[in-house]
């Protein structure tokens, strides 16, 4: 695989990091607003939800903290590469967290959608036509990102070698 030598053709990629971190922090929050707007939606008042609602809506919004985690650790890993040029581990935390989740929130909103069960989905009406094409951009730009924080990561690592983790 080659790696990226500028994040987006234009920045560097210790800047491409930054935007991604807030991008996928947007990505996070936008997620955590659907499910939100849907759930509080339905649940408006004195009524209760069932625990399958309840487990529903823990499935979407958990892992979307854990990647605004993620991209915490990437800003964490720009700000320390720039001031130490150390902690490298910083960059697994994101990549191990939003590898994963990108098949995760792939595979559970297929599988929801296809069963019947999905709140997004169910509950959204005539702007469902909205959040597909998100989910769309969502993981193309993921693959995207992934691709260019590994290739800063390679690109310093085989600038400055081994860190003191």
């Amino acid at each position: 695989m080659f790696n990226a030598t500028r994040c987006c053709g234009c920045w560097s990629l210790l800047i491409g990091c930054y935007l991604i971190a807030f991008i996928t922090f947007v990505y996070s929050v936008l997620s955590i607003q659907f499910v939100l707007i849907f759930h509080t939606d339905q649940y408006s008042g004195d009524r209760k939800g069932t625990r399958g609602d309840y487990n529903s809506f823990i499935c979407f919004v958990v892992p979307e903290v854990i990647l605004f985690l993620a991209s915490c650790s990437l800003v964490l890993y720009g700000l320390f590469f720039v001031l130490f040029k150390r902690k490298k581990f910083l960059v697994f935390i994101y990549v191990g967290l939003v590898g994963p989740h990108i098949v995760y929130f792939i595979l559970m909103f297929l599988i929801t959608t296809a069963i019947g069960i999905n709140m997004i989905i169910n509950r959204a009406g005539d702007n469902v036509h909205i959040f597909w094409p998100f989910c769309l951009f969502r993981f193309g730009t993921t693959v995207y990102f992934l691709y260019v924080v590994i290739s800063f990561y390679k690109q310093n690592d085989a600038y400055y070698g081994d860190d003191v983790i």
